[in-house]
């Protein structure tokens, strides 16, 4: 009997190495109106249209519009667009694209290709945080015997978000392209982020800079989390992708390898808690 194993292992954090640009979203002006309203209330988000993806959907391609996403439906895959601007292309399981081979052998070349894909199609440069790489791999061989040596499959480039430092949770931007230079599968979720909360966000990281404040901080922590912590950050974290209603706020988390989770507290030291779709949570609503 034949054994095909098909794993993803590893992943690699690669710096895209972006310059922050902390005025770009000043929302000093009174006479703000239209689009230049919105970038004053909203540090901008990006949505990958479906007219720009490199995704081939196939042939007779149509649009359907289904609960809360439009698809644009062909032969050979779907790229969906939801009203909160989340974009999933997903190919049919008999799709010839994914028969091709990898873009490159090379990892790094393969996350250069995806960072210039979407930066090309808008994706903020000065939002872009670290490039995280998996890697699909495939392997088989008789049951009996060793298993055949393991052959690359395809690369998957994961491009996180951060702005002005301050990393944004949920955000993400990631592709996987073939040696046709075609994108076999990709999904993007960067909704826009309310100038408030990065304000919040940014007097929490100051505040946490600061030595006596950040030891206070943890001298009230209970004792479980005080002991177990090995992360303090600053966060931003927003709804994930299947709430449509996008909910976005700034927290401290604290995090360790002894905590089953991350905690996040509030600047008045408070715990907050949200369930994973996040029904209830109080935050700030941001309005595209």
């Amino acid at each position: 009997m034949n054994v095909l194993i098909v794993a993803i292992v590893g992943m690699l954090v690669v710096g895209c190495g972006v310059t922050p640009e902390p005025d770009r979203y000043s929302s000093s002006s009174s006479a703000l109106s239209g689009d230049a309203a919105t970038m004053a209330a909203n540090i901008p988000g990006f949505t990958m249209a479906a007219t720009a993806s490199q995704f081939y959907v196939g042939a007779n391609p149509h649009s359907v519009r289904s609960g809360a996403a439009t698809r644009l439906v062909g032969d050979e895959g779907t790229i969906a667009t939801t009203d909160n601007g989340a974009t999933v292309s997903v190919a049919n399981a008999d799709a010839p694209n994914l028969l091709v081979s990898p873009y490159s052998t090379d990892a790094d070349t393969h996350t250069q290709r995806v960072i210039k894909y979407f930066s090309i199609n808008g994706l903020p440069a000065d939002q872009m945080g670290d490039a995280h790489i998996t890697t699909k791999v495939k392997g088989g061989g008789p049951s009996s015997s060793p298993a055949v040596p393991a052959t690359l499959v395809a690369y998957t480039t994961i491009i996180d978000r951060k702005v002005q430092g301050i990393r944004v949770q949920g955000s993400y931007a990631w592709a996987r392209f073939n040696s046709n230079d075609v994108v076999m599968a990709e999904e993007v979720f960067w909704p826009p982020v309310p100038i408030n909360v990065l304000n919040e966000a940014l007097a929490l990281a100051t505040k946490m800079a600061d030595a006596t404040a950040h030891a206070s901080f943890v001298a009230q922590l209970p004792a479980a989390l005080s002991a177990g912590a090995e992360s303090i950050e600053v966060v931003i974290h927003h709804s994930p992708i299947a709430v449509n209603n996008v909910v976005t706020f700034a927290s401290i988390d604290v995090s360790g390898r002894s905590l089953p989770e991350v905690h996040s507290f509030g600047g008045d030291g408070a715990e907050l808690s949200s369930s994973p779709w996040w029904p209830t949570t109080t935050g700030t609503q941001a309005k595209p």
